[in-house]
C-alpha cells in the first residue's frame, strides 16, 4: 500500500552523454562584439582621451589626452586552454584618423591590442603597471606622411616590471597598410604554453609564457584589452569595428552541462536528470 505523500520519482540516467566524447574536452566559446554586440558591451575605459561606443564602432576621438583603454567588463575573463587546444582573440582594427597638430613632424595614430592578467591594475595600462602580466601588440607608427604601411613592436611583461617601463620586445612588426581605406585584422593564438600573433593569416611573431615570465599569470584568468593611443606627435583618433574571442580555455569542469526534464515537474511526476562528464576524470 502506497502513503498518502507521493514524492517525485526520479528515474537517473546515469551519465547520459549529449556530445560524442571527443567533443567534450574542447568547449569552444564565441564572444562576438560587433554591430550592437559591441555597442552594448561595458567597457572600462581610463586614460586622458574620450571613449565612445556606437554605430558598431570603439572609437578613441582626438580630444585631447595623450591615451586610453579599454577591457570589456569586469566579469568576462578568460582562461588559458587546455593542452592540445586553442584559443583565439580576433581584433579588426577601424581607419585611423590623424589630425594635424604637430608643427614639428608628422603627427601619428597607434594601436595597442592584447591580453593582460586579472590581477591588471587600474593604472597607465599602455605602460603596463606591475602586477600585470601581458601579452600585446603595439602598432605605434601610423604616420601622417605614409598611408601605406605601419611599424610596431609585440611586446610582454610579468608582475616584476617596473612602472613606466614598456615591458620587454619580442620582435618588431612592420605592415604594408593603407590606413586610410581599409580596415585590419590581427590575431592572437594562445596555447597553454605559447602564444602567435598574425596579420591576417600571416604569422608575425610568437613566443612562450616561460620565456616572457608569465607563465603562472594568467592562473586566475586574463582579460582581452582594446587600448587606444596618440603619439604625443599630433592628435588621431583611431576605432576598433569587432572583436571576436573563440576560447577553448575555460577552468577544467568534470560535469559540463547537467538538466533536469521536465523543468517543472509536479509531485509524482516521472523526471529525467543527464549531464555530461568529462571522460578522463576519476
Amino acid at each position: 500500500m502506497r502513503s498518502s505523500f507521493y514524492p517525485p520519482i526520479l528515474s537517473i540516467v546515469f551519465g547520459l552523454l549529449l556530445l560524442p566524447l571527443a567533443e567534450l574536452r574542447a568547449v569552444d566559446i564565441v564572444e562576438e562584439f560587433d554591430g550592437v554586440e559591441l555597442d552594448t558591451s561595458t567597457w572600462i575605459p581610463s586614460g586622458g582621451k574620450s571613449v565612445s561606443v556606437g554605430g558598431g564602432h570603439l572609437t578613441w576621438a582626438a580630444d585631447g589626452g595623450n591615451w586610453t583603454s579599454g577591457d570589456i567588463t569586469t566579469v568576462q575573463n578568460f582562461f588559458l586552454p587546455r593542452a592540445g587546444e586553442m584559443t583565439s582573440v580576433e581584433w579588426v582594427m577601424g581607419s585611423p584618423e590623424v589630425v594635424t597638430q604637430n608643427p614639428n613632424g608628422d603627427s601619428s595614430a597607434r594601436f595597442q591590442l592584447g591580453v593582460h592578467s586579472s590581477n591588471e591594475t587600474e593604472s597607465r595600462r599602455e605602460h603596463w603597471a606591475n602586477t600585470t602580466g601581458g601579452i600585446w601588440l603595439d602598432i605605434e607608427v601610423i604616420a601622417q606622411s605614409n598611408p601605406g604601411s605601419a611599424s610596431g613592436f609585440i611586446r610582454t611583461a610579468n608582475d616584476q616590471k617596473l612602472i613606466n617601463t614598456q615591458g620587454d620586445n619580442v620582435a618588431d612588426v612592420s605592415l604594408i597598410w593603407n590606413w586610410q581605406t581599409e580596415p585590419r585584422t590581427l590575431r592572437l593564438e594562445l596555447t597553454d604554453t605559447e602564444f602567435f600573433w598574425y596579420d591576417g593569416d600571416t604569422l608575425i611573431g610568437s613566443g612562450t609564457y616561460e620565456a616572457a615570465g608569465i607563465d603562472t599569470e594568467f592562473d586566475n584568468g586574463y582579460k582581452v584589452l582594446a587600448l587606444g593611443m596618440n603619439f604625443d606627435a599630433g592628435r588621431s583618433s583611431i576605432e576598433v569595428d569587432r572583436i571576436e574571442i573563440t576560447n577553448a580555455g575555460e577552468p577544467e569542469t568534470i560535469i559540463s552541462s547537467f538538466r533536469g526534464l521536465p523543468d517543472d515537474p509536479v509531485s509524482n511526476e516521472l523526471v529525467e536528470l543527464s549531464w555530461t562528464a568529462d571522460p578522463d576524470a576519476s
